[in-house]
């Protein structure tokens, strides 16, 4: 979608500024949001942009004045349109508007139209109010806007002006005199404070015109367009917000139009005039001369009376008549700065400044319900009487001197405030939540705000009368407030408050410990919350019942092996809510079962008897611990424990049992072994030539390992903790004696010995080969095997079966079957004849026969069936191949297949080859060849049946075909031949059956496969003239003609709700059971003989007539209000229009089924109609009626003043209408009744501190009819509680008790006065205030509550001072070998001073003022137990100590020694220190570091890096392992390692180059030497160097010596020797000498 604008420039030069609203493109910059850019146009120059983006908002500031055009270049608006072109001239900014009335152009169109609102400045308040007065508030800045959708009638106010455009959206289906479509087009909206009189316009021929004339209500009449009254083009006519909107056609005929009203024109005088000179006799007064019979007279001042007179002139312009005159006032200008302040819940006082102009006074409205009018001559009024919480908007309207003209109303939405919310309760307290309801407050309120003020507050919105509040803390103080919001979510009332304590949370992870005989320890968390203490019970024999304030307990003196039901109950503040208990049951453990003996021990059993023990036990659970253990649970005091594993050791356990069968008491425990068993089972297997493999069974019970032997030549003896293993290293075919004899665990013990013979096996023929196989004979021959063998059985497993013994190493086997498998073994005999060596064994099958009698039958068009007879032999299955395209290949086991998957039509090679069992040999091949079956066409399909026509499609066949017969059967019969896989049969008759036919041809144009068929009839054709007659609210009859051809019958469709449907063979029918009132579309569709195929329908629409509404009730009948509800009538109703025929009267149109009338008159009787409407809109029934009256109002302002014990004075202001007078009731114990015709009064008589709910009933004129009771409550004040008492100080706290007031109270609110100060509220005669600051002077006040909470009595006061509090933070630091410094804060409050004491060996005790100290004397090493004691000022109260444990530092090891050092260790010793130390810690400070703890005088450091500096640290620890004396510390270099890789190059004379390696580790450089005559000695810190001033020819000791970084510590060298060379004189000498010789 594309947006744009074009801005177009008259004046010479012109500079332009554009501050883009979302992307533009220009001179090759893009710009975005708030961003803007400058050109300059010249004369008659236009410039257009363009974008993709909403450009809305983009503003445009010019030096001189420009026209600006914007829209779309292309619109599609939801489909209706097709890339319209939108366009429209915009308005400047100095004439944009604050109030607009737009009606939409066309109401009967199916899309809505739309508004752009658009502000040119920031905050900018407009109020959207639309027909049904919901009025809508939103906030536009500068250059934003808001688009909205166009439903009905809307008014438009702004608190600054604003643009409106109306885009016109098109549509279709507006039934047009030349076609249903409408294009759409964009328009300004003209705010009401610029309407004109005349307008002048084109309309545009062969496009439908209208106009709509929007209006003044006081201006409806007195229109006049192309001089004809407006009435007379018959426009459409819609009101709303005091203005009318005519809708007007013109047809499609272009022209020239003006439009006046009969203020702008005057008729042309009886015979000729040439002109007209007009006057406006004012202050100003305007002259001016026209032409036509109409004029405007502009810049009059506003609010003014002006004397009119229009003077006819004569051709010579000189010449006039008598002038005809009228008096008009100009419109007054609208007020500004309209302002609304000191709004209260009836009333809101208003401002404004004078218009520009005259104005005689003002007419303020405020609309609402109710709704006020009052007309003033000042610039301000207040307006009373509204109702609270409710939203009025309020117009302040000028008003000429005439009292009639009227400005343009000026208005602002204000809410009033909302009424208190009465009757607040609380309710389902629990620990986090409290549920609250209260009474709807007088007026108005569209939600609550509900606040729980505390810790954590809690603020939540609701729009109902109750809530929960939750996520509070348990046990804790909350002010509850509701406060009601008006309907716009910000105006608020005051606040209605109570307060309330949560319940405390349970006390969660109560956990029963240290459990003895007689006690059991109870530790529990802090409850989620606030809690001041806890109840401790533990119930059973006895009871015990404690109260502590810490989360830990031991509860003594119980019972042994007695139940008891524990509990912990959190107690809040007051010592008196409770939270409910968390409770656990526990038993005391019983006592030991003293006396323990075992007797009668046999392999399996142990027979044990023991005492009873101290106290009780339910019984004895018996453990006798081992593998496997057992574990029973008796009654008695013996028992024999049976099923134990012989010679196994048993842990035998007596433990008495609680009666709850799980607790138990201590174990009392002796131990016992059973006797061992026999190893049964003894099996040799996998004898070979020289080992026998032994696995026997374990005995019953243990056995820790066996013995085994073998005896024979050579013996073997071994011992295994298996219940297997092997004995090799046997001879062959030897006899052994095999036995085997168990452990026990103590490796002595013995069972009996398990005993059997076995032979070795002889060894295995080798290298056995089968050759020359025939389908009868096989060849074999193999050697002999290692050792000895007197022959060899040879063997042919198969059928038949052959068995031979030979003395040879070769044989031949004959006569066996074709296609036989044989297994062939060669099996060597021991000299016995009798022991056997394993076989050798070879598997051969002999060659199968040809398989005889190949038949092909069953050819279909994918497969062959094929059979044959068996070959001559054995065949385990055969191959069979289909050779051809695709080729089939498969292997079967009987002797017949059949060949599938092959293609229809198709030539196949077909072969039968036997398989031997191996699936492997095969046998000769037997083969035939067949063709298969063409196939059938397939996915005939029917399509496009008409009624003379058949066009039909299918598939081609699975393979191959040349073409198609293609066969119609039916009356005419059709025949053709295509080689396409579609055609068209044509030439049929209407309705007829056809039977349709494809055949498949094959290439030789005979061979046809089978016929697909399928059974198709023709369409009928339509049936016309459908007519609809006879409609009824049930029931319309149709009629229609037969149709062209053939029809068996008709359906009839009535689509609707209910939808009907019949089938009849006549031309005509009535359908019955229709639902009054509704549309239906009725349809009549010719019919098939087959009642399947159906012809074309012939459609119409008409609606049933409706029926009336039924069950008018009036309900929920308020002062100004009356909901009506009835029931739909039968049928349909698409809305109903409602009245109330009243003063004033009330007129409405709802599509529910109730509705509710506001804005009627209290006390006022009202006529009420309901009439329902059809879906057109205009249809209408007959009206239901009945008669209602509205209710009285209710007084208003009620106030209660002037409370004390026994009275209360009462007033309050009249209610909206009338009242005759009051009932005045105050209910409580004792009630009082009374009856006013006052505004005041006063109740007396009550009881002080009582609760009154006071209710003033106003009654009307019959003394009968009451309005509602507006309703207080009010409290009288209560009386003081007397004789408070103080108990239980402690540091921060202190509980309190007093009685009860004379009279009553609800509770108490309780004051400790002091730094910090305690309010607490409680509803007993006790509590406990807490969080008070220790040793503190607290005056202490109880002050009763009434019921409210609220009203309090006079206080009660005493003073008293808390207990101090103990000391925090303390610290012990430079603790040294003799001394430890403290030091701590001041506890919580006050306190003098604080005792000190370190208990230890030896101990010191000192007193301090200061909140530091240091101990001395102490002993290097030792523990001291360091406790601070605070002080009050008496110095005699003390507070609870704060205790730590410390160690002294250990002193410091001495005479630390580093021996032994390699490259990678180094061994230290060193003598104790002074004092004590029970361990040393060993650091070696270096890379890596090293760090471990001794608790001797001596260690040794080991993987240490070859040449690296280590700081060696020996640091004494105390006892605690944590405190540490000081590091005594050496350093020492690890040796370096040696320097690998040396290498000698580059040898001369005199010099040899050296290279080597990095030794591991570190070094900083190496000694170099080179040991010879003479020697060098040289530092280097390189990896290489060169070793000069050598002597010729000799022999160097090489060695490089890795050096540490001190320069000092060396590593072991690394040697090599090298000789340097020889001059080149001393060379050439020599081979000199050589020739001499040589040549002597």
């Amino acid at each position: 979608m594309i947006l744009e604008f074009a801005v177009i420039n008259e004046f010479d030069t012109n500079e332009v500024t554009v501050t883009v609203s979302g992307m533009l493109d220009f001179n090759g910059t893009t710009y975005s949001d708030k961003q803007n850019f400058s050109f300059t146009l010249t004369s008659n120059q236009v410039i257009q942009f363009q974008s993709t983006t909403e450009l809305t908002g983009t503003r445009i500031v010019s030096s001189k004045p420009v026209a600006v055009i914007s829209g779309n270049v292309c619109l599609n608006y939801q489909g209706y349109t097709a890339c319209d072109v939108v366009l429209t001239e915009l308005y400047p900014v100095n004439s944009w508007g604050t109030a607009f009335v737009v009606f939409p152009l066309l109401l009967n169109k199916d899309l809505k139209d739309r508004i752009t609102i658009l502000s040119a400045e920031p905050n900018n308040t407009v109020y959207i109010t639309t027909e049904n007065t919901t009025t809508q508030n939103l906030v536009l800045q500068e250059g934003s806007f808001t688009v909205l959708e166009l439903t009905g009638p809307m008014s438009i106010n702004s608190t600054k002006p604003v643009m409106l455009t109306y885009l016109f959206t098109g549509g279709r289906n507006f039934n047009f005199s030349s076609f249903n479509i409408a294009d759409p087009f964009l328009s300004n909206i003209v705010p009401s404070s610029s309407y004109s009189d005349t307008y002048t316009f084109i309309t545009i021929a062969n496009y439908e015109n209208y106009i709509m004339v929007v209006a003044h209500q006081s201006d409806l009449t007195g229109f006049s367009l192309d001089g004809q009254p407006l009435e007379t083009f018959s426009p459409e006519e819609t009101q709303a917000f005091g203005f009318s909107a005519k809708l007007v056609y013109l047809g499609i005929a272009g022209g020239h139009h003006v439009i006046t009203h009969e203020s702008a024109t005057w008729s042309a005088p009886n015979g000729s005039a040439i002109g007209y000179r007009v006057e406006a006799i004012g202050n100003p007064s305007k002259n001016l001369t026209v032409s036509t019979a109409f004029a405007e007279i502009t810049e009059l001042v506003p609010g003014s009376k002006y004397t009119l007179r229009v003077i006819a002139l004569a051709a010579d312009n000189v010449t006039e008549v008598d002038a005809v005159t009228i008096t008009r006032f100009t419109k007054p200008d609208i007020v500004v700065n309209l302002t609304a302040e000191n709004i209260t819940t009836t009333s809101l006082a208003l401002s404004w400044s004078a218009p520009n102009g005259n104005a005689i006074g003002y007419r303020v409205e405020a609309i609402g319900n109710p709704s006020k009018n009052l007309t003033v001559n000042t610039l301000f009024t207040e307006i009373t009487g509204l109702v609270p919480g409710s939203n009025y908007t309020l117009q302040i309207i000028a008003l000429a001197a005439d009292n009639v003209t009227e400005g343009d109303a000026v208005t602002i939405t204000i809410f009033t405030k909302p009424d208190i919310a009465p009757n607040l309760t609380a309710s389902n307290i629990t620990t986090t939540s409290i549920a609250l309801s209260w009474s709807a407050p007088n007026g108005n309120a569209i939600g609550y705000r509900v606040e729980a003020i505390g810790n954590p507050s809690k603020n939540l919105t609701v729009n109902t009368l109750f809530t929960e509040i939750t996520g509070l803390v348990p046990g804790s103080n909350y002010t509850l407030r509701i406060i009601a919001l008006a309907a716009d979510n910000v105006t608020e009332g005051e606040a209605e408050a109570i307060s309330r304590f949560t319940k405390p949370d349970i006390a969660p992870n109560l956990t029963a410990s240290n459990i003895t005989t007689t006690s059991i320890a109870l530790s529990w968390s802090a409850p989620n919350g606030n809690a001041i203490g806890y109840r401790v019970e533990a119930i059973g024999n006895p009871s015990k019942n404690l109260t502590v304030n810490t989360l830990f307990t031991e509860i003594t003196g119980l019972v042994p092996g007695s139940n008891y039901t524990l509990q912990i109950i959190a107690l809040a503040a007051d010592n008196v809510t409770e939270g409910d208990a968390v409770t656990i049951t526990i038993f005391t453990k019983p006592d030991i079962a003293p006396n323990l003996t075992a007797s009668n021990i046999t392999t399996t059993s142990i027979a044990l008897s023991w005492s009873a023990p101290n106290g009780n036990a339910i019984g004895y659970r018996v453990e006798a611990i081992g593998n496997p253990s057992k574990n029973l649970t008796v009654n008695t005091l013996f028992t024999e424990i049976t099923g134990l594993v012989p010679g196994s050791n048993y842990t035998l356990r007596i433990i008495a049992l609680a009666a709850d069968n799980v607790t138990e008491g201590e174990a009392e425990a002796i131990s016992r072994f059973t006797k061992p068993d026999i190893a049964p089972n003894l099996t040799a297997s996998n004898i070979t030539t020289t080992s026998i493999a032994l696995s026997w069974s374990a005995p019953n019970g243990n056995a820790i390992g066996y013995r085994v032997e073998a005896i024979g030549n050579p013996s073997k003896n071994l011992t295994v903790n298996t219940l297997f293993t092997e004995i090799t290293g046997l001879v062959p075919g030897s006899n052994y004696t095999l036995r085997i004899i168990a452990l026990a665990a103590d490796n002595v013990t013995e069972g009996e010995a398990e005993a059997i013979s076995r032979f070795t096996k002889p060894d295995i023929a080798v290298n056995l080969t089968a050759e020359n196989i025939t389908t009868t004979s096989i060849a074999l021959s193999w050697s002999a095997p290692n050792g000895n063998a007197i022959g060899y059985i040879v063997e042919a497993i198969g059928n038949p079966s052959n068995n031979l013994t030979v003395n040879t190493l070769f044989t031949e086997i004959t006569g066996l079957v074709p296609g036989s498998n044989y297994t062939l073994r060669i099996i060597a005999l021991a000299a016995d004849n009798v022991t056997e060596g394993d076989a050798v064994t070879i598997t051969i099958f002999t060659k199968p026969d040809i398989t005889p009698n190949l038949t092909a039958s069953n050819i279909t068009t994918t497969s062959i069936a094929l059979s044959w007879s068996a070959p001559n032999g054995n065949a385990i299955g055969y191959r069979v191949e289909a050779i051809g395209n695709p080729s089939k290949n498969l292997t079967v086991n009987t002797l017949f297949t059949e060949i599938t998957g092959l293609v229809p039509g198709s030539n196949y090679t077909l072969r039968i080859i036997a398989l031997a069992a191996d699936n492997v040999t095969e046998g000769e091949a037997e083969a035939i060849s067949r063709f298969t079956k063409p196939d059938i066409a397939v996915n005939l399909t029917a399509e496009n049946i008409t009624t003379t026509s058949i066009a039909l499609s299918w598939s081609a066949p699975n393979g191959n075909a040349i073409g198609y017969r293609v066969e119609a059967i039916g009356n005419p019969s059709k025949n053709l031949t295509v080689n396409t896989l579609f055609t068209e049969i044509t030439g049929l008759v209407p309705g007829s059956n056809y039977t349709l036919q494809i055949i498949a041809l094959a290439a030789d144009n005979v061979t046809e496969g089978d016929a697909v068929t399928i059974t198709i009839f023709t369409k009928p054709d339509i049936a016309p003239n459908l007519t609809a007659s006879n409609i009824t609210t049930t029931s319309i009859a149709l009629s229609w003609s037969a149709p062209n051809g053939n029809a068996i019958g008709y359906r009839v469709e009535a689509i609707g709700n209910p939808s009907k449907n019949l089938t009849v063979n006549t031309l005509f029918t009535e359908i019955t059971g229709l639902v009054p009132g509704s549309n239906y579309t009725l349809r009549i569709i010719a019919l098939a003989a087959d009642n399947v195929t159906e012809g074309d329908a012939v459609t119409i629409s008409r609606f049933t007539k409706p029926d009336i509404v039924v069950n008018l009730t009036a309900e929920n009948i308020t002062t100004t209000s009356i909901a009506l509800s009835w029931s739909a009538p039968n049928g349909n109703a698409i809305g109903y229009r409602v009245e109330a025929i009243g003063n004033p009267s009330k007129n409405l149109t709802v599509n529910t089924l109730f509705t509710e009338i506001t804005g009627l008159v209290p006390g006022s009787n009202y006529t009420l109609r309901i009439i329902a409407l059809a879906a057109d809109n205009v249809t209408e029934g007959d009206a239901v009626t009945i008669s209602r009256f509205t209710k009285p109002d209710i007084a208003v302002n009620l106030t209660a003043e002037n409370i004390t014990t026994t009275s209360i004075a009462l007033s309050w202001s009249a209610p909206n209408g009338n009242a005759i007078g009051y009932r005045v009731e105050a209910i409580g114990n004792p009630s009082k009744n009374l009856t006013v015709n006052t505004l005041f009064t006063e109740i007396t008589g009550l009881v002080p501190g009582s609760n009154y709910t006071l209710q003033i009933i106003a009654l009307a004129a019959d003394n009968v009819t009451e309005g509602d009771a507006v309703t207080i409550t009010i409290f009288t004040k209560p009386d003081i509680a007397p004789n408070l008492t103080a108990s239980n100080i402690t540091t921060t706290s202190i509980a309190l008790s007093w009685s009860a007031p004379n009279g009553n109270a609800i509770g108490y609110r309780v004051e400790a006065i002091g730094n910090p100060s305690k309010n607490l509220t409680v509803n007993t005669l006790f509590t406990e205030i807490t969080g008070l600051v220790p040793g503190s002077n607290y005056t202490l006040r109880i002050i009763a509550l009434a019921a409210d909470n609220v009203t309090e009595g006079e206080a009660e006061a005493i003073s008293r001072f808390t207990k101090p509090d103990i000391v925090v933070n303390l610290t012990a630091e430079n603790i040294t070998t003799t001394s430890i410094a403290l030091s701590w804060s001041a506890p919580n409050g006050n306190a003098i001073g604080y005792r000190v004491e370190a208990i230890g060996n030896p101990s010191n005790n000192l007193t301090v003022n200061t909140l530091f100290t240091e101990i001395t004397g102490l002993v290097p090493g030792s523990n001291y137990t360091l406790r601070i004691i605070a002080l009050a000022a008496d110095n005699v109260t003390e507070g609870d100590a704060v205790t730590i444990s410390r160690f002294t530092k250990p002193d410091i090891a001495v005479n630390l020694t580093a021996e032994n050092i390699t490259t990678t260790s180094i061994a230290l010793s060193w003598s104790a220190p002074n004092g004590n130390a029970i361990g040393y810690r060993v650091e070696a400070i270096g890379n890596p570091s090293k760090n471990l703890t001794v608790n001797t005088l001596f260690t040794e450091i080991t993987g240490l890096v070859p040449g690296s500096n280590y700081t060696l640290q020996i640091i004494a620890l105390a006892a605690d392992n944590v405190t540490e004396g000081d590091a005594v510390t050496i350093t020492i270099f690890t040796k370096p390692d040696i320097a690998p890789n040396l290498t000698a190059s580059n040898i001369t004379t005199t010099s040899i180059a050296l290279s080597w390696s990095a030794p591991n580790g570190n070094a900083i450089g190496y000694r170099v030497e080179a040991i010879g005559n003479p020697s060098k000695n040289l530092t280097v810190n390189t990896l290489f160097t060169e070793i000069t001033g050598l002597v010729p020819g000799s022999n160097y000791t090489l060695r490089i010596i890795a050096l540490a970084a001190d320069n000092v510590t060396e590593g072991d060298a690394v040697t090599i020797s090298r000789f340097t060379t020889i001059t080149h004189c001393g060379l050439l000498l020599l081979l000199q000498i050589m020739l001499r010789k040589g040549m002597q």
